[in-house]
């Protein structure tokens, strides 16, 4: 299906990728002098063993996995793997409007990522505090943090004025 908007984002925050690098290397050290005081060593290599894959295989989940938007005749297109796998679709008959908004993405959304908030809104929340912010007829929101907004919302009001 053609598009006439792309967008391929990763979550950005360095602070938080320094924070995840510092506190990993924090634990293994301790964990390497705890089990290494204890003496035994095959403890040692299996809980580092353990450890140091799953720390990695988050950091890639939660760093590297790329949220996908796109405009098509459909609709809003996303999706952010492993949380959304296939396409979801904001059609163009469910949008009430659609607007630019500057999101705070720990006070508006209780963090970074795919997102929910306890009133059903939705969002991708990245690195970006600018995000074209949809309100949908349910009277719900899906906010879609993005880098190219102008861009975006062109592509979103000229689908809008067809339908």
């Amino acid at each position: 299906m053609d598009s006439v908007f792309f967008e391929k984002q990763r979550l950005a925050a360095t602070s938080m990728k320094w924070l995840y690098i510092v506190t990993t290397i924090i634990s293994s050290t301790v964990m390497f002098y705890v089990l290494l005081e204890e003496g035994d060593k095959t403890e040692l290599f299996i809980t580092l063993g353990i450890f140091f894959p799953v720390m990695i295989g988050t950091y890639v989940l939660v760093f590297q996995m790329p949220a996908l938007t796109r405009v098509t005749q459909r609709g809003i297109e996303y999706k952010y793997k492993p949380w959304i796998w296939n396409w979801k679709v904001l059609a163009w008959n469910d949008i009430e409007k659609v607007e630019i908004v500057n999101i705070d993405p720990l006070g508006d959304y209780g963090g970074w990522g795919y997102r929910f908030t306890w009133k059903g809104d939705r969002g991708i929340v990245l690195g970006s505090s600018k995000a074209l912010k949809f309100t949908k007829k349910s009277g719900k929101h899906l906010a879609l943090t993005t880098e190219r907004k102008e861009e975006f919302k062109k592509a979103v009001e000229r689908f809008m004025e067809v339908n």
